[in-house]
C-alpha cells in the first residue's frame, strides 16, 4: 500500500549521491531518518511509510 500521498508532500526529502550509492534524508515534523541503497523512488517511499508510521504509533501512545 503507497504511503498517504498528502503526508508524502510534507515530508523533506534530501537525495545525496554515496559512493556508488545514493543516500536520502527524509525529514517530518523533527523526525529524520536516513536510507541508502540504488532505488530513490522506492527508499522515499519507504521512508515515508516509516515516518507517518512512528507518528501515528507515537499519536496512539500517548
Amino acid at each position: 500500500m503507497p504511503p498517504n500521498s498528502s503526508r508524502m508532500k510534507n515530508i523533506e526529502f534530501q537525495v545525496e549521491e554515496a559512493g556508488s550509492k545514493m543516500q536520502v534524508t527524509a525529514r517530518y515534523r523533527g523526525l529524520k531518518l536516513a536510507m541508502e541503497g540504488t532505488d530513490v523512488k522506492k527508499m522515499k517511499e519507504d521512508l515515508a511509510k516509516d515516518l507517518t508510521d512512528r507518528i501515528t504509533n507515537n499519536g496512539a501512545s500517548e
